[in-house]
């Protein structure tokens, strides 16, 4: 819903709204991004044993870096809504398009100097944070969007919420060392309880605390 507020403000010339929607849509996507990728992280094996029976050599680092490649390619969607805003995409594209081909030419040096099949997800991490800088750079050039005030609004409080409910997984584990559907409902549930209430106190501003409080009891109705 934000992608035509984005491009509405900045065809209207309100820039400064236009950065504070950018800002808003990246943290939230991010948030919700990651209160689905910690859980599914550390209890993979269990949900792939339920669903395929048998799980296959490798399958369950692909599932966790898999989840991780979705992470980085969305986090930063709304600056490419900015971007598209201005109307200035030829070398954006070209740039980006450039910059993904090197997650193959990555992922086939990693496979020559001997390592796993996992490695070609690293290499899809690594080329998607650089398009991601990239996205910032074109914004900064573009439409002035600074990019430390960006990381500051956008970052930390989701990755001190996906530490937090990462602890927390990490000690259910400890506790339940064997994997099986008690330990992933322990984990889903704890790990959520835990990531929203950090989320809620610490990632959100007072104004975005108002409108997750209005859209749950939208929700209600």
């Amino acid at each position: 819903a934000l992608n035509p507020q984005i491009i509405k403000s900045w065809s209207s010339g309100n820039v400064e709204y236009c950065h504070q929607l950018v800002i808003k849509g990246c943290k939230f996507t991010l948030l919700i991004l990651l209160m689905f990728a910690v859980p599914l992280c550390f209890e993979g094996e269990t949900l792939l044993a339920l669903w395929l029976g048998v799980v296959p050599e490798h399958a369950v680092a692909f599932a966790a870096l898999s989840v991780f490649c979705v992470v980085v390619d969305m986090m930063a969607n709304s600056v490419f809504q900015f971007v598209q805003a201005t109307g200035k995409v030829a070398m954006y594209y070209v740039v980006t398009s450039s910059v993904n081909l090197l997650s193959f030419v990555g992922a086939w040096m990693l496979f020559a100097f001997g390592y796993g099949p996992e490695s070609s997800y690293w290499a899809l991490i690594f080329v998607g944070l650089l398009a991601d800088a990239l996205k910032l750079v074109f914004a900064r050039r573009q439409a002035s969007l600074k990019i430390g005030h960006f990381v500051r609004g956008v970052l930390p409080g989701p990755v001190i919420a996906a530490l937090s409910a990462s602890a927390v997984c990490s000690i259910v584990c400890i506790l339940f060392p064997a994997a099986g559907v008690v330990r992933m409902l322990c984990n889903v549930v704890l790990s959520s309880l835990i990531y929203c209430g950090v989320a809620y106190f610490l990632a959100l501003t007072p104004g975005e605390r108002i409108f997750v409080k209005d859209v749950v009891n939208k929700w209600k109705r």
